[in-house]
């Protein structure tokens, strides 16, 4: 089962795009917000060649450019931000404890 099924096809000189999703899976409100930053993308490629050459930035409700804002905030400082990577931390108590049980995967 799909969760969510993008069709993009070019029909009649346009293009057509569908979203099918399985809506009890998703909030309303973020599909739509999905969609319609989706669309604009979409258009602002289709009408400004110089789009393809900037990152691109979608579009967001205020209470969702306010939550990415907050968890993109990256003005913390870190004590081992030189030096730290993704699995620095497990493996940091990984050696701390080598007889705790490190991972489960089920």
């Amino acid at each position: 089962q799909v969760w969510l099924d993008c069709q993009v096809m070019e029909q009649n000189e346009g293009l057509t795009i569908n979203w099918d999703s399985v809506e009890q899976l998703f909030d309303p409100a973020l599909l739509d917000s999905l969609f319609y930053a989706w669309e604009t993308l979409l258009l602002t490629l289709a009408t400004d060649a110089d789009s393809w050459q900037r990152p691109c930035q979608p579009p967001l409700p205020d209470s969702d450019a306010h939550l990415w804002r907050t968890l993109n905030d990256t003005a913390c400082l870190w004590p081992d931000a030189q030096t730290a990577t993704l699995t620095s931390g497990f493996l940091a108590q990984a050696r701390s404890h080598p007889r705790q049980t490190a991972l489960v995967a089920e």
